[in-house]
C-alpha cells in the first residue's frame, strides 16, 4: 500500500481530518502520509506492507511521486486500487493514470458524508467540493498535459 502525500498546497500544512473521523484518529500528525498510515495500521496492515510516500502537495505529484517510487523499488504495477474522496476520483484517476499509462487503475472512492455522487448538491458545501474539483479539473489539468507535452 502506498498512501501518498506530505500536506495540501494551498494550506501549507496538513490539514487535518474531517470532525466525525477527528474522534476516532485524534493524533498529532505532521502530513497526510502520517495520517494514512495511522489508518491502515490500525486496520491491520503490518507496517512492512506500507510504502512511504511524504512529499507530494498536490495530486499531480501524489502520482508522479508514487511512481517514482514504485521505478526505484523496481515494482511493475499492473493493476491499481486507487483510494480518494469521491469528488475528487476524476481528477485522481486522470493524473494516475496519466503517470502509470500500462496499469489498469480502479477507483474506489471513500464514504464522504454530505459530498456523494447523491447528495452533493444539496449543501453549499457540497457544491463548493465538487465545483471546485471541476475548476481543477480546467486549471491544474491544463497545467499537467503542458508539463508533459511540453506544449
Amino acid at each position: 500500500m502506498i498512501p501518498s502525500g506530505r500536506y495540501s498546497k494551498v494550506a501549507g500544512c496538513f490539514a487535518g481530518v474531517r470532525a466525525d473521523v477527528r474522534a476516532i484518529y485524534s493524533g498529532d500528525y505532521d502530513t497526510e502520509w502520517d495520517f494514512l498510515r495511522d489508518v491502515l495500521r490500525r486496520e491491520g496492515v503490518p507496517d512492512s506492507a506500507i510504502l512511504k510516500e511524504n512529499e507530494a502537495t498536490y495530486t499531480w505529484e501524489n502520482a508522479l511521486m508514487t511512481r517514482a517510487l514504485t521505478d526505484r523499488m523496481g515494482l511493475n504495477v499492473r493493476r491499481a486500487i486507487l483510494c480518494c474522496k469521491p469528488f475528487h476520483a476524476r481528477r485522481a484517476l486522470l493524473y494516475y493514470q496519466a503517470a502509470f499509462p500500462d496499469t489498469e487503475i480502479l477507483v474506489s472512492p471513500c464514504p464522504w458524508p454530505g459530498c456523494d455522487r447523491d447528495d452533493w448538491h444539496r449543501t453549499r458545501a457540497g457544491q463548493d467540493m465538487v465545483l471546485g474539483e471541476v475548476r481543477r479539473l480546467g486549471d491544474q489539468v491544463n497545467e499537467v498535459f503542458a508539463q508533459m507535452t511540453g506544449v
